[in-house]
């Protein structure tokens, strides 16, 4: 007689399994850049795993944090900042 159970595995086997399973490492780097005022973080963000940082990523990280702050902070924004 066949039966739609799954075969049990004896403990031992199920806990070297799931102790093998446990020990599986990621070879994941993450970068985050994160932008503070006197308050809290103002922006945050990712690097991409395929992106170098460089001259032209840092100047679009700061282009968005610029918005950012335009958006979040409107008072503290460079451009609403009168000439004296």
């Amino acid at each position: 007689m066949m039966s739609n159970q799954s075969p049990i595995i004896p403990m031992e086997a199920a806990r070297r399994a799931k102790t093998e399973k446990s020990q599986v490492r990621l070879n994941v780097k993450v970068l985050l850049t994160v932008f503070f005022d006197y308050n809290d973080a103002v922006h945050r963000e990712f690097l991409p795993q395929d992106r170098t940082i460089n001259k032209e990523y840092n100047l679009e990280v700061m282009c968005r944090l610029h918005e950012t702050i335009r958006k979040k902070r409107p008072e503290q924004s460079v451009m609403n900042i009168a000439p004296r």
